[in-house]
């Protein structure tokens, strides 16, 4: 959290999609997708300064150590009270990608080389080589020219909030540090390097991607850059620690007895100066009318020359009114501050606290005592047109967004976000399941076991007062594979290898923070989960991320297709509950991917292949399909206590799927942030029951395929009325909460159609319409060529166009013939293929080409539409089989004579069922 200051100073590639890793290199993608700036404007802040430290800091070390030239400790006494200054520096960058190419390089906010202001976004993917992950390396340099003379006798630290992958500092050349990772805030210790000038040119380089730490693979895109604030502190001999892995250096602590509080308050100090220092450290907590209602100082000793020395101060709060998530979120100021021996003012700071429990016990979670049912979205924070150099205002709509939908928990995935989201966090009242971005592969190399541990620190310290978060995430789908050895020696481990690490780390995450849940969630894999079970010992609740039906298949998307979903679900995670010996469940992503221009029917007659997650079609209407079965089942689960739909909006990907390029379709909104799909409304009807509304689903649906409908609407009103073309069609049924229905509506064919639907609650009326809804008099088949035989099939069912795409047919496209219309099919005899094959059309120039070329013309009307039942047979003389449909029965028979095998009825059959 950015703390105020009070003082007499005015105060990352394509790298690495699941497949495209090889074995000469180890796996790494671009570089991370950031969190998002804190900051759009450059002010002295009174709002700022959450330190951190560096990780390759040996020149700090030096000036710490004290040589009076290099360091503040000879400074006046004057200048030893003056208090901390905090100066954001965002304007006025230099930004060269140091490639004379543009190729493969984004920049979402189209600044590129020459100057710019921060925050900052980019991203590099190779543009042939993009699997391998060197190709995507890029180290860029930001430059800056600093004023420092008016810092001179004090002690100058710049402070990171967001830097990704890996960024080096250097001041006048030389270097003063590296800070690996891209997600948490870091500071580094530039006295030494600007005493005695009044200007230094300030160089720092940042690097994309690399295959030693944390993140190296995952499906989002990893932006680079300097994508958060950047700031100067200038600090007193004596001060509260920037030092501390990028924390505030003030650590609240708590527990309760009945309504009465003890407050444990751990506060590092730094003594720069060359004597120790007889200091006064004073707490105060105010209620949110600013009224004080606990006060408490202790006289501390620090030695000389020391760093963040932790010193504690207790104190009792009684009546505490305790932070109650949407609610009541309740908070509390503590102003600490560090006063020398005659009671001056040296350092302090200002921070938002706020007193509650949280618990998971039986299925079932717990804010205060009190159940609380978890409304949960995972939330990327980059967004069209400026990547991850997201905007406080930004932030500010996004969780806007969130509560309109009745949002009260965000998994802030998959890396900790900017701390002015989480500032936000806490004055919505949202719960917060905060993780690292430790994701399915371990390393046993040291840099790559570093880097989660600290990250892992850095998270929990920076992160330490925020009443929102409620979970720390140790891992995301960490598994155990001996195909991993493949990218190279250090990923060559063994199980034992893993569990150990794995469960150290749940101990150094239990060590650093005692009071909160330390979670995990893991991918839909018995063997993964297994191996999970071994680590998870002391793990307080396990997650596990869920995509049935959208990456396995479902026969047909009706009420029985609805109740095999929730079966399947509830047998998954039963049985991952025993596996993990645990009390409590969790859902930790469960979604489908919708493009808002892809449509579909979705009924008793579609079909859904598990392959088809990562093909060209992610049909609306299927997501809430989805959705509205998985709410179904968390709803009447016994075990899942917590759940977080994946995803809130769009994100950038290394992927191609759902026809967008780059893209994640499985956000509740679309990559501007803005535009809502039809789900969104279906968890508002849910979630959100004081803001009345209706909403009448498929409105982009316009051109729909079948005369006969069921229109479907979405309500948080005890009912809802249909009107089709001025005329009421009733009462919906209610499906499920929030869903109303109509089935067998019939559409008019000649005309745009009028569809409105209203609800009632009370004396006031609600509603949502669309017009201009046209349904087509045909039943697009999909037409596929046989390059072995030289044949065509046509089908209306998906999945078969996929099974006979996968083994070489080629698609030629949709609508080449249309059984409902009526119209005459004609039918024709191909005599050159060995057992001969049949082929329909209602398409006359197609008929007079293939008669041109040898096939026997046989006439016309063979079926025509109506509800006709068609026959298929299939020919095992052909070199690979062809299909014949008939609506003829002695048709059938005939062939069935003939040794052709019959395989049922109802194939597809114009508006047949």
């Amino acid at each position: 959290m950015r703390r105020r200051h009070f003082s007499s100073a005015r105060l990352l590639a394509y790298a690495l999609s699941v497949a495209m890793l090889v074995a000469a290199a180890p796996p790494c993608a671009q570089a991370e997708e950031q969190d998002v700036n804190t900051s759009d404007a450059t002010v002295q802040s009174d709002n700022s300064g959450e330190s951190s430290n560096s990780d390759t800091q040996d020149n700090q070390d030096a000036a710490s150590a004290g040589e009076d030239a290099g360091n503040a400790s000879s400074m006046s006494s004057d200048a030893q009270i003056a208090g901390r200054t905090v100066e954001n520096i965002d304007k006025g960058w230099s930004f060269s990608k140091n490639d004379s190419s543009m190729a493969g390089w984004t920049f979402p906010t189209g600044a590129s080389d020459g100057n710019i202001d921060l925050p900052h976004s980019w991203d590099y993917a190779h543009p042939t080589m993009s699997y391998i992950p060197q190709y995507n390396q890029k180290t860029v340099t930001y430059s800056k020219q600093l004023d420092v003379a008016k810092y001179q006798g004090q002690n100058l630290f710049i402070k990171f909030y967001g830097s990704n992958k890996n960024t080096t500092v250097k001041v006048d050349g030389q270097e003063v540090g590296t800070h690996v990772g891209g997600y948490s805030a870091f500071t580094f210790d530039l006295t030494k390097y600007v005493q005695g000038k009044n200007s230094v040119a300030l160089t720092v380089d940042v690097t994309n991607v690399d295959t030693v730490s944390i993140p190296i693979n995952v499906d989002y895109t990893q932006f680079s850059g300097i994508y958060r604030d950047v700031e100067l502190i200038a600090l007193p001999n004596q001060y509260i620690s920037t030092e501390n892995k990028g924390s505030s250096g003030i650590f609240v602590d708590y527990k309760f007895s009945g309504n009465n509080a003890s407050v444990n308050t751990r506060v590092d100090v730094t003594n720069k100066a060359a004597r120790a220092a007889s200091l006064v450290l004073k707490t105060t907590i105010s209620d949110n009318a600013g009224n004080i209602v606990s006060e408490q100082s202790s006289n501390v000793q620090v030695g000389a020359r020391t760093e963040a020395s932790e010193q504690k101060v207790n104190q009792q709060l009684a009546n505490v009114h305790r932070w109650n998530g949407r609610a009541d979120p309740y908070l509390y100021t503590m102003d600490v501050s560090l006063q020398d021996a005659a009671g001056r003012v040296l350092d302090s700071e200002r921070t938002k606290i706020g007193f509650r429990t949280f618990e998971i016990s039986n299925g079932k979670a717990y804010l205060n005592g009190k159940q609380i049912e978890i409304h949960g979205v995972g939330y990327h924070q980059d967004r069209e047109g400026v990547g991850n150099a997201v905007s406080r205002t930004q932030m500010a709509q996004d969780i806007d967004t969130m509560l309109d939908m009745g949002v009260n928990a965000v998994r802030t995935s998959h890396y900790p976000h900017d701390p002015a989201f989480y500032e936000m966090a806490d004055e919505k009242g949202l719960l917060i399941y905060c993780e690292i971005p430790y994701y399915m592969i371990y390393s046993k190399a040291q840099s790559y076991k570093d880097s989660i541990t600290n990250q892992l620190t850095e998270m929990i310290r920076q992160g330490y007062n925020y009443p929102s978060i409620v979970m720390w995430g140790v891992q995301n789908e960490v598994r155990y594979s001996n195909q991993f050895a493949v990218y190279g020696q250090d990923f060559n481990v063994t199980e034992g290898e893993l569990v150990a690490f794995n469960s150290a780390l749940i101990d150094l995450a239990h060590k650093e923070d005692p009071n909160r849940l330390i979670v995990q969630a893991n991918i839909d894999s018995p063997d993964a989960v297994s191996t999970s079970a071994k680590w998870s010992s002391k793990i307080d609740l396990t997650g596990m991320n869920l995509y049935v039906g959208f990456k396995s298949s479902i026969a047909g998307a009706d009420a029985n297709g609805h109740k095999q979903l929730v079966d399947q679900l509830t047998r998954k995670m039963n049985s991952y509950q025993q596996i993990m010996g645990a009390n409590s469940m969790m859902l930790s992503e469960y979604g489908a991917g919708a493009n808002i221009d892809q449509h579909a029917e979705v009924d008793g007659a579609f079909s859904w292949n598990g392959e088809d997650a990562n093909g060209d079609k992610h049909y609306e209407e299927y997501q809430s399909y989805l959705l509205e079965a998985y709410w179904d089942y968390i709803q009447h689960s016994k075990n899942v206590a917590a759940s977080f739909i994946w995803n809130m909006f769009d994100f950038s990907s290394y992927r191609n799927a759902g026809g967008k390029e780059r893209l994640n379709t499985k956000g509740l909104l679309c990559y501007d942030h803005v535009t809502k799909k039809d789900a969104y409304y279906f968890f508002k009807a849910n979630w959100n029951k004081s803001d009345k509304f209706i909403y009448l689903t498929s409105k982009r649906f316009t051109q729909r395929n079948k005369p006969t409908q069921q229109i479907k609407a979405y309500s948080n009103c005890n009912n809802a009325e249909l009107f089709l073309n001025g005329k009421s069609m009733g009462a919906g049924k209610k499906q499920q909460g929030g869903v109303f229905v109509w089935d067998n509506v019939k559409l008019g064919t000649r005309n745009g159609n009028s569809i409105k639907v209203v609800a009632h609650d009370g004396s006031k009326s609600y509603e949502d319409s669309v017009d201009g809804v046209r349904a087509n008099t045909v039943i697009s088949m999909n037409r596929l060529y046989n390059p072995y035989t030289g044949e065509h099939f046509y089908t209306a069912d998906t999945k078969e166009k996929d099974n006979l795409t996968r083994i070489g047919w080629r698609y030629e496209g949709v609508g080449w013939v249309a059984p409902v219309s009526g119209d005459p099919v004609y039918r024709l005899y191909n005599g050159h293929v060995r057992g001969g094959d049949h082929h329909y059309t209602t398409n006359v120039s197609e008929r007079d080409d293939l008669v041109k070329v040898g096939w026997t013309y046989e006439g016309v009307g063979w079926y025509s539409g109506g509800p006709a039942r068609v026959y298929r047979q299939y020919n095992p003389y052909a070199v690979t089989g062809t299909h014949n449909y008939t609506s003829d029965r002695s048709e059938n028979d005939h062939l069935v004579g003939l040794g052709w095998r019959s395989e049922g009825v109802g194939w597809y059959a114009a508006s047949a069922k």
